[in-house]
């Protein structure tokens, strides 16, 4: 496994997140950029592919540069549709997939979409869309034209990311520009040793719609051209199970996740962080004795 971590001059080369789809499939096509809990992979080839699909559909089906595509979405589903979005070079608009009726109401009239990306089966994007001014799309994941190059700059607003909320009262969409998502990108692959080196296969059993998954998690995971192991809900005793099964080498957390493992029999957690090379946390406090605690049973140091 390489150890590289993303250089300045990874960064350098582009100036829109979803270049970093178009660079890692350019240096590593056939590497797996995706690896669902059903086995299913996905090379970076193939996911570069299936944007530049999605893009060219979002553009035909009247989305215009600079509008607003709200993504209601899991998994797989939702690195085509975010990615294309921005290749598109619409503003992405990632949803909680839980939220309720009255909630998914707020945030579309919060953030205005054009469009909102959902599965054919999700009933309450269907049933809100028309209310709220929004056309539901359902993706259609099949290798198509390249996407028309739409202009843009780092400067551009790229990700309307919902806060959770809690100061508030309520959740508020924060303006997040290419720019900046990629600055953070270069500031998290400059630290020793890197959250995600070229090769690492990382766990993502985060939400994609929250920062954190998408940031330090999808970003930096296509920044570095690791391997993402994807988990759309968070099990302790799945999630060990699958970090075996894939030999995942990196862990992106929260501290729930380390105490749900530790339940787990010490033989599972220890088979499940064998090849664990590092495991970040964030999100809330990490405190110094659950450190120790994971320390102790996996020898893995968070």
């Amino acid at each position: 496994m390489q150890t590289d971590s993303v250089g300045p001059s990874i960064v350098d080369e582009v100036r829109c997140l979803d270049q970093l789809v178009r660079s890692a499939a350019t240096r590593a096509p056939d590497q797996a950029a995706v690896i669902g809990s059903d086995g299913v992979r996905r090379t970076w080839a193939e996911l570069d592919g299936l944007v530049d699909a999605e893009a060219a559909r979002v553009l035909a089906s009247g989305v215009d540069p600079g509008d607003r595509v709200a993504l209601r979405l899991r998994g797989f589903d939702f690195l085509v549709g975010f990615f294309g979005a921005l290749r598109a070079g619409a503003i992405a608009v990632p949803l909680n997939p839980e939220l309720t009726e009255r909630e998914l109401a707020a945030a579309l009239t919060h953030c205005t979409p054009v469009a909102l990306l959902a599965d054919a089966d999700d009933a309450l994007a269907h049933h809100l869309a028309q209310p709220c001014g929004v056309a539901v799309s359902v993706p259609a994941y099949s290798a198509g034209d390249r996407a028309p190059r739409c202009p843009r700059t780092g400067e551009d607003l790229a990700v309307l990311c919902f806060t959770s909320g809690t100061e508030t009262g309520v959740p508020r969409a924060a303006m997040l520009s290419h720019r900046a998502l990629l600055a953070n990108v270069e500031q998290c692959a400059a630290l020793t040793p890197p959250p995600v080196a070229a090769g690492d296969r990382v766990l993502l059993a985060l939400p994609m719609f929250h920062v954190y998954g998408l940031g330090p998690g999808v970003l930096q995971v296509a920044a570095a051209v690791g391997t993402l192991v994807v988990l759309d809900r968070f099990d302790p005793a799945e999630s060990a199970e699958l970090m075996a099964r894939e030999r995942v080498t990196t862990v992106i957390g929260v501290p729930a996740m380390y105490r749900a493992w530790l339940r787990l029999p010490g033989e599972q957690l220890r088979a499940a962080f064998a090849d664990v090379r590092i495991a970040t946390s964030g999100a809330a406090p990490l405190s110094a004795e659950l450190m120790e605690a994971v320390l102790a049973a996996t020898g893995v140091q968070v």
